[in-house]
């Protein structure tokens, strides 16, 4: 029988597995799951929760140094702020006039300067009030 019989043709024919693209599916499914197992924050239990001071000794910290960031977080803050009020006036205006691809790149800009400003207002927070393991809720609340 050759090479290219009726067998192997009527197989390669009725592949299903390459039909659906198992292959594909298992090798997606392993890069979610590694993207997982990135984004999962495993607690670990060998940290040793420091207070504000500690961790200024630890970092060699001085009071000069720690005025020094506080400012520097404290002004990053109102610069992320500005550019976040502006950016949600231009959001309302794309939303006026009804552009909705510009508006969807807007709301996704808005949201990750949202995020610089959340980082560098709670660690001016966290500084201010030289207290470490804040929360959200005391971020809203004390803000």
């Amino acid at each position: 029988m050759s090479k290219f019989g009726f067998k192997k043709r009527v197989k390669s024919l009725f592949n299903i597995g390459k039909w659906i693209g198992v292959k594909s599916i298992r090798e997606n499914g392993q890069l979610i799951h590694s993207l997982v197992n990135i984004l999962i924050r495993k607690s670990d239990k060998s940290v040793k929760h420091r207070s504000f001071e500690e961790a200024a000794q630890y970092f060699q910290l001085d009071d000069e140094t720690i005025k020094q960031r506080q400012n520097h977080f404290k002004h990053m803050s109102w610069i992320y702020g500005i550019i976040l009020v502006f950016g949600l006036c231009y959001e309302c205006l794309l939303a006026w006039q009804q552009k909705w691809g510009a508006l969807v790149m807007m709301t996704s800009f808005n949201f990750m300067i949202f995020a610089f400003f959340f980082r560098e207002s709670f660690w001016y927070l966290q500084m201010r009030e030289r207290q470490l393991g804040l929360t959200f809720k005391d971020w809203l609340t004390r803000m």
